[in-house]
């Protein structure tokens, strides 16, 4: 990202200044250079009020999170199609330079590279253009997981119905489980891996995870926590914001994604659209931080008005601490799955070994590295584990040891929960696995 920021300022500002030198060379030859000069000064009045607009506007509307939610996808797409404006205006300078400098020049070496800029501006243009026009469709969330109902679950299903009871707001339409250690709520629309795509309702994302590690206290703020985000305008909020934001997030990913085996010069035309991407997302990030902060801070105080402040931060201390080797623990299951091997339970297999890691690491390390988790990055939304304790009274290093202790024993569960843990290792497990290795047989019983 650092090489595409450092591109684009180079390009965007050196474009008009080499353009402005180009004009007062021909100019010096006794030829006109008037439009090439206008077009300089036009590409640099705009390369400074386009981004400076979009960042003064984004700043202004982030004070008020339900006027940042409705203009925030006119601001964006305005801001894109000002920057293909601008990319191309920058392609058309260029190639004027090209024509201007090959005919006063005795060589066409120059002209020959600014004819190359003016059609990378051009492609950038094409790439933001083509990613901007589908960015705010509606995007499907895409997880592992299976739906679970009262049939499948019901002491999770009444005791979700009878938190969103004491909370006074209406219980999630649908309930995913997945092995994922996160617990997330959304209305968008959810596409699970393996099977259809779900339409747009109310949902509840649960980690298999936590109803393992978690007792009924900490489960209950857990709950109540993700159901306080559907009180008052919260819902609303995301609903507006969360899907343009994954589909500038995916238009991202889209613009970036070359071929591993294209050689490195191949990623210079994408550069300037990367970083005008990029840049948006920047300045997105920031300035939702402090209302996805404060969203968050009112959800733990929705949680305590069905479970106590310690249980809450109890329960962060404890997925904190299991979910660092997630990724990894995938990477590895992918290996296995490449030799043709298959695991039955992946998160009784994960806890396993995060149980082994707490054995061998040093008590004192342990506790010195979850405690020192304390500031959070400038590009983080979600308030720090310590900062949402400070903010409910908690002090959260005198819970870490006895949250160890209790992820140290082995927790009894229920045989629906394996039942769904088993039928979710067989998603995962078939997901990774190479075509060539037969699909696993199905263990959901």
């Amino acid at each position: 990202m650092a090489k595409a920021w450092l591109f684009l300022i180079v390009s965007v500002l050196g474009a008009p200044l080499l353009g402005l030198s180009t004009a007062s060379v021909i100019q010096s030859s006794g030829h006109d250079a008037e439009l090439l000069r206008q077009l300089c000064f036009a590409a640099l009045a705009f390369t400074i009020l386009i981004p400076s607009s979009y960042v003064a506007l984004a700043y202004a509307l982030s004070r008020r999170r339900e006027a940042f939610a409705r203009f925030f996808p006119a601001i964006v797409r305005g801001t894109l199609y000002a920057l293909v404006g601008l990319l191309t205006l920058q392609g058309l300078l260029t190639f004027i330079a090209a024509f201007e400098l090959a005919f006063v020049a005795h060589s066409n070496i120059p002209s020959l590279l600014w004819v190359v800029a003016g059609v990378i501006f051009w492609f950038a243009a094409l790439l933001v253009l083509s990613e901007g026009g589908n960015l705010f469709e509606p995007q499907a969330i895409s997880v592992t997981g299976v739906h679970v109902n009262e049939r499948r679950m019901p002491a999770l299903r009444a005791r979700v119905n009878r938190l969103a009871a004491r909370l006074g707001t209406k219980p999630p339409s649908r309930i995913i489980m997945g092995l994922e250690p996160t617990c997330f709520v959304t209305s968008a629309a959810l596409k699970l891996r393996g099977y259809r795509e779900l339409p747009a309702v109310p949902t509840l994302f649960m980690s298999t995870l936590a109803l393992r590690v978690l007792d009924d206290d900490e489960l209950d703020a857990v709950l109540s926590h993700e159901l306080g985000h559907f009180r008052g305008d919260d819902l609303a909020f995301s609903q507006r914001f969360a899907p343009a934001f994954m589909s500038l997030t995916r238009a991202l990913e889209s613009v970036s994604l070359i071929d591993e085996d294209a050689p490195a010069w191949a990623c210079i035309p994408r550069l300037p659209a990367v970083a005008t991407l990029s840049g948006i997302m920047y300045v997105l990030y920031r300035a939702v931080s402090g209302i996805s902060r404060w969203r968050e801070l009112e959800a733990d105080r929705a949680a305590l008005e069905t479970a106590t402040a310690p249980a809450l931060v109890r329960a962060l201390v404890k997925m904190q601490t299991v979910s660092p080797y997630w990724e990894s623990a995938r990477r590895e299951n992918a290996a296995v799955v490449a030799q043709g091997k298959f695991r039955l339970n992946l998160a009784a297999d994960y806890l396993q070994g995060v149980r082994n890691r707490l054995q061998v690491m040093p008590r004192q390390e342990t506790l010195s590295a979850l405690s020192e988790l304390r500031v959070a990055q400038p590009l983080d939304t979600h308030p720090t584990m310590h900062e949402r304790a400070a903010a409910l009274n908690v002090d959260a290093p005198s819970l870490i040891a006895g949250c160890l202790d209790n992820l140290r024993v082995p927790r009894d569960h229920q045989d629906a929960l394996g039942r769904v843990e088993r039928e979710l290792t067989w998603i995962e497990n078939d997901f990774v696995r190479p075509p060539v290795i037969p699909r696993p047989p199905r263990w959901t019983q």
